[in-house]
């Protein structure tokens, strides 16, 4: 992803082998990667957002944490994943909408079960989301589904201004 492309124009300005031994080594090419993400790379996106109109989409993979929790029992929660934890934080904090992307099984015209692949857009204690808007709960993971959902929260916007 984006981390990547930043540690490979790193090594290329630095004309160095590995992230260890570039900018001085010791691993202070890290530094400049959090400082690239947090400090150029997020404002730049919220810049997209709030000047230009756009809507900023970030994917990214799931980590996932066992909770014991003396209540509901043991539990998995999922996170969205990245490789320096305080991202997470920041990228969450600035966004609109957090989504988590799940299947769940419902019935079909013909008594079957069939997967069905989803945005989940309100948070749980087993998965992190997120919605500063009158999203649905649950929006169908497909992209026009995803745009229409984005266009009414414009539609609505505009009427209340």
């Amino acid at each position: 992803g984006v981390e990547m492309l930043i540690h490979r124009d790193i090594l290329k300005e630095t004309k160095s082998d590995s992230m260890a031994t570039a900018c001085g080594g010791y691993g202070r090419a890290f530094s400049v990667v959090n400082n690239k993400m947090l400090n150029e790379l997020l404002p730049a996106l919220v810049d997209l957002r709030d000047r230009k109109g756009m809507w900023v989409i970030i994917l990214a993979h799931s980590s996932v944490t066992e909770v014991t929790d003396p209540i509901e029992g043991n539990y998995q929660h999922f996170e969205p994943a990245c490789a320096h934890e305080g991202w997470i934080e920041q990228f969450k904090n600035t966004s609109d909408c957090v989504f988590f992307a799940t299947g769940h099984l419902r019935n079909t015209n013909i008594g079957s079960n069939a997967n069905k692949r989803v945005f989940k857009t309100q948070a749980t204690n087993k998965y992190a989301a997120k919605n500063r808007f009158s999203r649905a709960e649950e929006i169908d993971l497909d992209f026009k589904a995803v745009v229409e959902s984005f266009k009414n929260e414009q539609q609505n916007n505009s009427k209340e201004n």
